[in-house]
């Protein structure tokens, strides 16, 4: 690529590149996704909230049901090669967000226990109306002993679903 615009042959480039310039060709380290600060803190007040309950009661563990909704997207990755760059000596490699937004996306909600029992969620033609509070309320209602309690730490908010009956 550098070499066609500049009209030079690529050994000749990568003699400049590595030899004159010090650079080297690194391929971006593939991460899952990235977090604001603002994410990150509140990950770790969710966390110490769990903990500190979890330390008032001894079964409080037993009672939550956890789970995780993601867009399953359809994308044609960019292989490592295709994201490698130059980079000076001494500087660290790229980092890459492993997938790129696609217009095909399926909703996947995945909901377990203490016991690794696994929960059926809400089916909807309309994926928007059905969202993770609402899909565990629906797993409480629905799976649970009559007047059983369930506290729900999402991860955007905590919810509390009582059980119908």
């Amino acid at each position: 690529m550098i070499a066609e615009s500049l009209n030079m042959s690529v050994g000749s480039v990568f003699t400049i590149m590595t030899e004159d310039l010090k650079k080297k060709k690194l391929c971006a380290r593939l991460v899952p996704h990235t977090l604001t600060t603002e994410q990150k803190e509140h990950r770790i007040a969710s966390s110490e909230d769990l903990i500190a309950t979890a330390d008032e009661g001894p079964n409080f563990l037993k009672t939550i049901v956890t789970g995780d909704e993601s867009w399953c997207l359809e994308y044609d990755p960019e292989t490592k090669r295709q994201s490698s760059e130059w980079t000076s000596q001494g500087k660290d490699r790229p980092l890459k967000v492993r997938a790129s937004k696609s217009k095909t996306k399926t909703m996947l909600l995945v909901f377990f226990d203490s016991r690794a029992n696994k929960f059926p969620t809400p089916e909807s033609p309309n994926i928007s109306i059905i969202s993770f509070p609402s899909s565990l309320c629906f797993i409480v209602d629905n799976i649970f002993p009559p007047k059983a309690q369930c506290l729900a730490f999402c991860a955007q908010k905590a919810c509390y679903c009582t059980p119908k009956g």
